[in-house]
């Protein structure tokens, strides 16, 4: 992993409004995104990690697996993620600060409910990820007693 792991003070785990930008390109090497607090400050970004032009023209890497790691606003890895390849149902492997590893579980493959996600950790439910409904561009963030303790909202800024 490269540099060090910050400790849990840093304001990508401690902000209460994150905003996430991904500038729209028609060709890009790998994906990369901004992170910003509610103030507008840059306090960090997500990279996508090993994979070329190359192997996403030809389908992915070697085995299909996607990997992310999510680093503050110095360049230290905060959160890293990995995601196998898939076949119906996804699940993506959180490794935090710490070193202790979670998981996010696709629940269902989302046909006629939308697509719910189990946040796991230690074999545990933690909570649940749930859309709003079935387009999926806003979703709760629930947690194991189900209140919301978070949203997720995707909106298309930039696109018109």
């Amino acid at each position: 992993m490269p540099r060090s792991i910050p400790g849990p003070e840093s304001p990508l785990l401690t902000a209460s409004v994150l905003v996430v930008n991904q500038k729209a390109k028609l060709f890009e090497r790998r994906a990369e995104y901004a992170v910003f607090d509610e103030n507008g400050h840059r306090v960090g970004a997500v990279h996508e990690v090993d994979r070329s032009l190359r192997r996403k023209a030809t389908g992915g890497s070697s085995n299909g697996t996607y990997r992310f790691n999510v680093v503050d606003a110095e360049g230290r890895v905060v959160l890293a993620l990995r995601r196998p390849k898939k076949v119906l149902k996804s699940t993506m492997t959180v490794t935090g600060a710490n070193g202790v590893t979670g998981q996010i579980v696709q629940r269902n493959v989302g046909v006629f409910k939308g697509v719910r996600f189990a946040l796991v950790s230690a074999g545990e439910d933690l909570g649940l990820i749930v859309p709003d409904d079935r387009r999926e561009w806003d979703f709760a963030v629930n947690d194991n007693l189900g209140h919301e303790i978070a949203r997720i909202t995707k909106t298309w800024a930039g696109w018109a």
